[in-house]
C-alpha cells in the first residue's frame, strides 16, 4: 500500500512511562541486542561498552541493569559462537545474478555466500517472514546452479534450519512470483504468521483443516500480544471480513508447503 498507493498510516504516539523499569523489553531490548551483536561481530569486548550504555539511561538502574546487560551479553556471545561454527573463518561474498523465470526477469545479488554455502542470520526470534526470505535465496541458488548447490542455512536466535536441494526450483519460484504479482494488483489472503501456522498443521502434522484454521486463528487474533489482524494496513484492507478462507488456505499451502518439505531443523543455537 505504501509503494503502490502511497497510503501511509501515522504511528500512534506512545506516552512516556513514568514508572521505573525493572526489565529492558520490546523495541528497546531488540535494538540493544542488535547493537551488542554488531560489536560482538567486530571482536569488541562487550564488557567495555557497559559504562557508555549506562550513561544513556536505557538499562534499569543498579544491579538489575547489570543483570540485564550480562544476560544479553552472554546470549549474544553464545549466538556469535554458533554462527562462527558455520562460517568457519570464511569471508562472505555477494553473488550477482540475472535469472529468467517464466515471464519474469530477476536481477540482483545474493548476500551471505560463504564459498559454496549460503547463510542468512539475524539475531531475533525466528519468524516466517525471514524464512520466506531465505527460501527465495535458496530457490535462486538452485535455479542458478548446474549441479546441486551447497548448503543454505537460516539461523535465528532461537532456531536454526537447513534447506535441502530443490528439484523444480524454477516452477516453485515462478509460483511465488505470480503470487507477488497478484498482490501488486489487489490484497491477497496471505499473512506470514497465520499462513505458516495453517500450513504447518496441514502439511507437517497432517491435521485436518479445522484444526489448522484454529491454529491460524490464534496468530490472526491474539488478545494478549501482537497479532496480524492488528496491523493497520491489514485492518484497512480486510475490515469487517474474515480473510482466513479458501483462498487463504490455498495460498498458505502454496507458499509454505514446499518450504516445509525442504527444510530440516538443526540443534541450537
Amino acid at each position: 500500500m505504501q509503494k503502490c498507493l502511497g497510503i501511509v498510516f501515522e504511528e500512534l504516539a506512545v506516552l512516556p512511562d513514568d514508572r521505573e523499569n525493572f526489565r529492558l523489553e520490546g523495541l528497546d531490548r531488540y535494538l540493544m541486542e542488535q547493537e551488542l551483536f554488531r560489536y560482538q561481530a567486530q571482536g569488541i569486548d562487550l564488557n567495555d561498552l557497559k559504562p557508555a550504555i549506562d550513561a544513556r539511561g536505557i538499562l534499569p538502574h543498579a544491579e538489575i541493569g547489570s543483570y540485564e546487560f550480562n544476560r544479553m551479553s552472554r546470549d549474544v556471545k553464545r549466538y556469535g559462537e554458533f554462527i562462527a561454527s558455520y562460517i568457519r573463518e570464511r569471508a562472505p561474498e555477494a553473488q550477482a545474478f540475472e535469472l529468467v523465470v517464466g515471464d519474469f526477469t530477476l536481477t540482483g545479488s545474493l548476500p551471505g555466500i560463504y564459498e559454496d554455502d549460503c547463510l542468512y542470520f539475524r539475531y531475533a526470534r525466528w519468524n516466517p517472514r525471514d524464512m520466506i526470505r531465505m527460501w527465495i535465496y535458496h530457490l535462486v541458488r538452485c535455479c542458478l546452479e548446474d549441479e546441486l548447490p551447497g548448503k543454505s542455512w537460516y539461523i535465528a536466535r532461537n532456531a536454526a534450519f537447513e534447506f535441502t536441494p530443490v528439484m523444480g526450483s524454477h516452477v516453485i519460484l515462478e509460483s511465488l512470483l505470480a503470487i507477488f504479482w497478484e498482490g501488486l494488483a489487489e490484497p491477497i489472503h496471505f499473512f506470514p504468521a497465520s499462513s505458516y501456522a495453517y500450513a504447518e498443521q496441514v502439511i507437517q502434522y497432517s491435521r485436518n483443516r479445522e484444526a489448522a484454521l484454529k491454529s491460524a486463528g490464534k496468530k490472526w487474533i491474539d488478545e494478549h500480544s501482537w497479532s496480524e489482524s492488528a496491523d493497520p494496513y491489514v485492518a484497512y484492507c480486510f475490515e469487517g471480513l474474515n480473510p482466513l478462507d479458501n483462498r487463504f488456505e490455498t495460498l498458505s499451502e502454496s507458499v509454505f508447503g514446499p518450504i516445509i518439505e525442504h527444510f530440516r531443523k538443526l540443534d541450537g543455537p
